[in-house]
């Protein structure tokens, strides 16, 4: 039977990460005097990280073994951000073959390292003469900020803004942060702004084109974190279009595009769009999304006849306005 691990236990105090261990400095004690007695008692200490890059807030496991051990002993998982000091995040204790596993949340790009509590740290053995390792190697981490979002406009009429406000974390002044759309493949940044102290963001495109676009919020890496993006969907840009509809009496016939008209069959017909166009309908906050399936309508000042399923589930009356993306 495999022998049990204990959870680790993250510690935090005051807001920052500490915890009562002996200081990781190390010996200055001469090798003459010491390399025999390390010999006997070495206990060197591996470390390995399952996640060396991580989101914001997200948390890391390191996992190891304390060679010739044969006992339970404690040990510290520290962590210290880039430029700044050491601090421990999390203790456990090995089981009797030495094996342990700690958990801790960083939140900036660093190192990490085990220590064996109570020892004094040094670092791990480099030669014959060298003190008893009771540190591990350093581990980086690297850590993705959050981009968080708290509003988003994505349905707009032709010639008014979509805009997309939210947080950067951690909170930082200064950082750019970018609003992107995609067409034809190609990611293309239509606006960009820099965070507040408190890392909010508010990111605003007025575009006359319409149509359906991919839009994205994106944040380059700093000393803090790493880049990271968040995909928001699809970007509708539409303009005013009155229609009409059909059904009764040409359910079950063949459609110019070669299908059969049911109650249920969610399409639209136009005179001159391709067969399978997908085209977006929004009426009073309902959307649906449907292909070109047949010709039509054949009444003056009239583009599109909706289906008698797309009427409602737009829930549409007989004849009117309504947003179209094409």
């Amino acid at each position: 039977m495999k022998p049990s691990v204990s959870r680790s236990r993250a510690v935090t105090a005051a807001g920052a990460l500490s915890l009562a261990v002996v200081p990781a400095t190390a010996s200055a004690q001469s090798p003459q005097t010491t390399a025999p007695q390390a010999t006997a008692s070495a206990a060197p200490v591996s470390a390995s990280l399952h996640d060396s890059h991580v989101r914001y807030g997200s948390r890391v496991t390191v996992s190891g073994r304390i060679a010739q051990s044969g006992t339970v002993q404690p040990v510290v998982l520290e962590y210290r951000p880039r430029g700044g000091q050491w601090s421990a995040v999390a203790q456990d204790e090995t089981d009797k073959a030495g094996r342990y596993r700690l958990r801790a949340t960083v939140r900036r790009n660093g190192a990490l390292r085990v220590v064996l509590a109570g020892r004094p740290a040094t670092a791990v053995a480099a030669g014959p003469t060298a003190a008893a390792p009771t540190t591990s190697r350093e581990l980086a981490v690297r850590v993705a900020a959050a981009l968080r979002t708290t509003k988003v406009r994505r349905d707009v009429v032709a010639g008014r803004a979509a805009t997309v406000s939210g947080t950067v974390l951690p909170a930082a002044a200064g950082r750019v942060v970018r609003l992107q759309v995609r067409r034809g493949g190609t990611w293309r940044t239509v606006d960009r702004d820099a965070t507040s102290r408190g890392g909010r963001y508010a990111l605003s495109w007025r575009t006359a084109r319409i149509g359906r676009m991919s839009m994205r919020v994106r944040v380059g890496a700093d000393r803090a974190t790493t880049a990271t993006r968040r995909t928001l969907g699809r970007l509708n840009v539409y303009r005013r279009v009155f229609v009409s509809w059909y059904g009764p009496g040409f359910y079950g016939g063949r459609t110019a595009c070669g299908q059969t008209l049911g109650y249920g069959t969610l399409g639209v017909a136009h005179k001159s769009l391709p067969c399978g166009t997908k085209v977006t309908f929004r009426l009073r906050g309902r959307s649906v999304t449907v292909p070109v399936i047949d010709r039509g309508p054949y009444v003056g000042g009239r583009e599109y006849d909706l289906t008698g399923a797309t009427k409602r589930a737009l829930g549409f009356g007989s004849t009117g306005t309504v947003l179209s993306t094409v």
